[in-house]
């Protein structure tokens, strides 16, 4: 969206430029009708190349984010490779969707990566604590087993001898133990209770964490919708001024350089409401950050290399 915006940006400065243009080539044929001074011709004539000069450092700033851009993917550069530029295909959207803070809450708790692992984390501990637990204990454990006995004078006899169970045996008892280092074994038991203790309070901690990041997307989204508005409004505003003053001016009433700074602020307004539009995208990618359905609502289907 960044880039987004540097184009965007880019194509305001543009057409400030074509504004300035054109206020200069209306300011010399007036002039020559005897309506304008040669004041006002060195006043558009400044004002243009103003206007060329931020419009080349849009073009400046357009080409940093593109190379920011290319760091995140572009790997080793080849010797032959010709520079490209980054054309983005998608387009900034500007009504957010409704925000349920409940179902987008229980959404996250259920999709964010960091907490599923600290479930199976969880799960592992408690495991782990049984086993400890039970390694405190006396063990009682019954045993049996059967064979076959060969009697004969080598050893390969004996073998057949045994296949044809000339000697059957069988035994089934029980056997007790219990172990004498009983003081490890207990802190054993303990550093795996607290070890699980510890994952509750990491989940608890996620879980409000987690919270607390949604409802500041939620309100920076809320924000940003109502910046968007405003700034919008502005921009129309501005624009009905410029194209007054500029009907004033071609009147004989108005001035070059009342209508070269509405101009600049329509400009500037226009540039507002870019900025508030990028804003409001960004935090609904944000929020799908937040949510834990980045991928799932950029079409994003990660391959692990294991499979």
């Amino acid at each position: 969206y960044d880039v987004i915006y540097t184009i965007e940006n880019l194509k305001v400065k543009q057409d400030s430029v074509q504004l300035a243009r054109r206020l200069l080539s209306d300011t010399i044929a007036r002039k020559a009708r005897g309506r304008a001074a040669e004041s006002d011709i060195m006043v558009a004539d400044a004002a243009l190349y103003q206007r060329i000069d931020e419009s080349l450092s849009a073009e400046a700033l357009y080409v940093d984010r593109q190379n920011s851009l290319k760091l995140l993917y572009v790997n080793e550069p080849k010797p032959n490779e010709t520079a490209f530029r980054i054309v983005p295909v998608d387009s900034m959207i500007d009504t957010v969707p409704e925000t349920n803070r409940t179902q987008m809450l229980f959404t996250a708790f259920e999709k964010r990566y960091e907490l599923q692992q600290i479930k199976e984390t969880i799960k592992t501990k408690v495991y782990e604590l049984d086993y400890a637990y039970n390694q405190t204990k006396p063990k009682l454990d019954l045993v049996a087993g059967t064979g076959l006995n060969g009697l004969a004078g080598n050893g390969g006899q004996s073998y057949r001898s045994a296949f044809k169970h000339q000697g059957y045996e069988w035994f089934a008892g029980l056997e007790f133990s219990m172990s004498l280092d009983t003081d490890n074994r207990t802190a054993s038991h303990r550093a795996a209770r607290r070890a699980l203790e510890q994952m509750y309070y990491r989940k608890s901690d996620l879980r409000a964490q987690i919270s607390v990041e949604l409802d500041t997307i939620i309100s920076r989204l809320k924000s940003n919708e109502k910046r968007l508005t405003a700034t919008r409004k502005s921009s129309e505003a501005s624009l009905k001024s410029s194209e007054a003053a500029l009907i004033k001016l071609r009147e004989g009433v108005g001035t070059s350089f009342e209508v070269l700074q509405l101009q600049k602020e329509y400009s500037l307004a226009r540039i507002r409401e870019i900025a508030a539009l990028t804003d409001l995208n960004k935090d609904l990618v944000d929020s799908y950050l937040v949510t834990g359905q980045l991928l799932e609502k950029m079409n994003i289907s990660p391959v692990s290399e294991f499979e």
